[in-house]
């Protein structure tokens, strides 16, 4: 019996992942033309049982997903016979590991002398190479989101219009959040608990969701944030800084930044049919600007320092200034549906971002520090480094609660297992002064809301103590949020390449790091759509 597309691919998957095992077991001892044979495979590979439950002939399923890996250059064959069993291959990443051993730093002064010059002469850039290949184990994502929303739904008329609006939107277009995870549904409900559900007494609330990278965490969190935003701003009418979301860095925070803006794009579609006012996004990092009217110019000095001080770039063509932040969720049969589209604003429009190729607008995204203060976004999105200075400012008090706007609700710190050492306590006072002008915030305005602080992070050792320690909340009003063990389940693999680089020759580290990011990218398979965004990290320059 043949399997099905589905099927085959899942063994296809386990079959690659054994495969790369097999070689990282090799590659340990320093073997790096490492080969395998088809045979090796069919003899030694054990399907999972969701497999093993539908296959009937061993051997012909495994040659099978053998042809399909080799149909997609995941296995490169090198003997030229038809027969799977009697191929010799390597995979793609074993390759890839091969290729990184023999990195070198070809430098050629004068032209004259290229034809002269040899590769081999060329100084080393790396020294060692390990390879490791683990399962890639997620949470199983089988729970409708009318499920997760049952709380909502069984509360007061204001909670139920509330969930109905969200499952509208999701319904229609948010299709990543229609099934969730059970640790999923529990941050929704454990947050939800200590912002809206429980009475409110004013005092703060923790709450820890440690998950392996790709788990699902952004979403456990933004969903319930959502739902208080909707209540506050659209049902409630209050004005202000709804949820803060801190994270370490600027590139962290703006790559969640475009999982943002797609929801809100969606759930405001949803919320001008029902005659209810956007939810707004604010970005307080490097990229937001003081003044709305520094767009207006396109003087050659206007252009240099928004573009080297703000990272906006002026293109003639579009007549305005990308976003360097900011990407349309994308139109079918335009540009943007395939690959990322930075958003642009113009001089003549200065205050609401476009699509140049689809001509979408978002007016709920604010990046300029004077728009701010006179509508302050409902979620805030900010570093660190950034928030610091906002709560040292008398002109920024507006985002933690004032007479006339209200205070946040909720408070995120992503990777808070960074948080460590001299820089970790840093945080922690900053975090302390935080979640303080906050309670004075809902003091002046006689509020008597609960504050949540919710900490997101990977696998970290005692997580409530950890939390506690950052934040200053006390342990027993603390909860964690993980995945359960019989909730996950294996898909893929994840590699690990490290490499170290030659310290013997004369090489600078950097020079490593650029040609091993260039290697690796060059020789994955190439996504069908966009491109690979890639992040290199360091022990030391």
């Amino acid at each position: 019996m043949r399997l099905d597309s589905d099927t085959l691919k899942q063994l296809a998957d386990e079959i690659l992942t054994f495969i790369e095992q097999r070689e990282a077991e090799q590659v340990a001892y320093g073997v790096y033309d490492v080969t395998m044979t088809g045979v090796e495979v069919i003899n030694g590979f054990q399907p999972s049982e969701d497999i093993q439950r539908v296959v009937d002939d061993k051997a012909g399923a495994v040659t099978d997903a053998l042809k399909q890996l080799a149909d997609e250059l995941q296995i490169i064959i090198f003997n030229k016979v038809e027969s799977p069993p009697d191929w010799v291959f390597r995979s793609r990443i074993a390759e890839t590991v091969r290729l990184l051993t023999k990195l070198r730093q070809r430098i050629v002064r004068y032209d004259n002398e290229k034809p002269r010059h040899r590769l081999g002469n060329s100084k080393r850039l790396v020294a060692d190479v390990k390879f490791s290949v683990a399962s890639r184990r997620v949470p199983r994502r089988n729970i409708p989101v009318q499920t997760c929303m049952t709380p909502l739904l069984n509360g007061s008329r204001e909670q139920q219009q509330t969930a109905n609006l969200l499952l509208e939107a999701i319904a229609t277009k948010l299709k990543k959040l229609r099934q969730m995870s059970g640790f999923q549904q529990r941050t929704l409900h454990r947050i939800l608990e200590a912002i809206e559900l429980d009475a409110q007494e004013g005092i703060e609330k923790g709450v820890v969701v440690t998950a392996s990278t790709g788990a699902g965490k952004t979403y456990a969190f933004f969903l319930p944030i959502l739902a208080k935003m909707v209540l506050e701003r659209c049902l409630r009418g209050r004005i202000g800084v709804k949820a803060i979301c801190i994270y370490p860095r600027i590139a962290l925070s703006e790559n969640q930044l475009t999982d943002f803006i797609e929801v809100l794009f969606h759930l405001n579609q949803v919320l001008l049919k029902h005659n209810l006012p956007p939810l707004t996004i604010g970005l307080e990092s490097g990229a937001a600007v003081y003044q709305i009217q520094d767009f207006q110019s396109t003087s050659d000095e206007r252009k240099q320092q928004l573009s080297k001080m703000r990272g906006w770039s002026f293109k003639e063509e579009y007549g305005g200034y990308l976003s360097p932040f900011a990407y349309c969720v994308g139109t079918k049969g335009k540009f943007c549906s395939n690959d990322k589209q930075p958003l642009l604003v113009r001089p003549t429009q200065p205050q609401t971002l476009i699509c140049p190729a689809c001509a979408k607008e978002y007016p709920f995204i604010q990046f300029a520090r004077d728009v701010m203060a006179e509508h302050p976004p409902d979620l805030l999105i900010a570093t660190t480094e950034s928030l610091h200075r906002r709560l040292l400012s008398t002109r920024y008090q507006y985002l933690f609660g004032t007479g006339n706007f209200c205070a946040p609700s909720v408070v995120m710190l992503d990777e808070i297992h960074l948080q460590t050492s001299t820089a970790g306590t840093q945080v922690a006072l900053l975090l302390r002064r935080l979640l303080a002008r906050i309670r004075m915030g809902q003091r002046d305005r006689n509020e008597q809301q609960n504050l949540a602080f919710v900490g997101l992070s990977a696998t970290i050792a005692e997580p409530v103590q950890f939390l506690s320690d950052l934040s200053g909340i006390s342990v027993t009003r603390i909860k964690q949020v993980t995945p359960a063990d019989d909730e996950m389940q294996t898909i893929g693999a994840e590699r690990y390449i490290f490499v170290r680089a030659e310290e013997n020759e004369d090489t600078a580290v950097i020079s490593t790091l650029i040609q091993t990011a260039m290697c690796v990218l060059h020789t994955m398979p190439q996504p069908a759509n966009g491109r690979y965004r890639t992040f290199g990290f360091v022990q030391s320059l």
